[in-house]
């Protein structure tokens, strides 16, 4: 009996199912040289990407803002000679302006002999003078913005000579007789006599410069007067 037992053990023992080894867990690594190198890797993560420097963004914005002050000043600078040269040029220039129409009057069946003067009031010459004028009777607006419009044409026999400054420019023209019916028309104010005149020259910088001058005739006065209108000096 005994030993039929231990023979049946035996048996029990053979078909017991050996147990199956399993793997250490992932999470559970205890090596010294992985754990003290995980630090190290982020230490050098943290070297590729420093954090920004606050002194160095300081002098990249003090740097911009000495930029700008610079730019500044010179626009500044340059605005300044500008508007030095444009001053200098305004007090040295040519000024060709009216003086004074010389004191003509109408008078029935005579002729009427006007004559304007014309002055240079700066201090350098003008150059290149072209002139161009006409006496009309009672125009209207267009007609005088036309004429003022009008090139004037080139004449090698007048303005060769630079107009010196305080020298006089005169233009001057003899109608024909004033018949009566006209004069008591002129004298009643019903018919306006205008000259109109136009001056183009230059100036020692090399600017082109105009001079309009639109003159009626005055019964009361006797002379020609500056009308409200089309006057005109650059």
């Amino acid at each position: 009996m005994a030993q039929q037992k231990a023979k049946h053990k035996k048996r029990k023992a053979r078909q017991r199912p050996k147990p199956i080894p399993t793997a250490p867990a992932q999470a559970e690594i205890t090596d010294p040289q992985k754990v003290n190198a995980e630090p190290q890797q982020q230490a050098i993560k943290n070297t590729d990407n420093p954090p920004e420097d606050t002194h160095k963004k300081r002098m990249t914005l003090a740097e911009k803002l000495s930029l700008g002050l610079v730019f500044g000043l010179f626009c500044i600078n340059a605005v300044t000679l500008w508007t030095i040269r444009e001053d200098a040029k305004l007090e040295k220039r040519a000024w060709i302006g009216l003086s004074s129409p010389i004191r003509h009057p109408i008078k029935s069946g005579e002729k009427f002999p006007y004559e304007i003067i014309f002055t240079n009031t700066g201090k350098t010459p003008g150059i290149g003078t072209k002139i161009l004028f006409r006496l009309s009777s009672d125009p209207n607006d267009s007609y005088i913005l036309d004429f003022f419009e009008k090139a004037i044409p080139n004449d090698p026999n007048f303005g060769a000579a630079p107009l010196a400054p305080n020298a006089r420019l005169s233009v001057s023209e003899i109608t024909k007789e004033i018949s009566e019916p006209l004069f008591q028309r002129i004298e009643s104010g019903k018919t306006v006599i205008f000259v109109l005149v136009k001056i183009e020259y230059g100036d020692i910088f090399g600017d082109r410069h105009k001079t309009h001058a639109c003159l009626r005739y005055s019964p009361e006065k006797q002379i020609l007067v500056a009308y409200h209108k089309y006057n005109y000096m650059d």
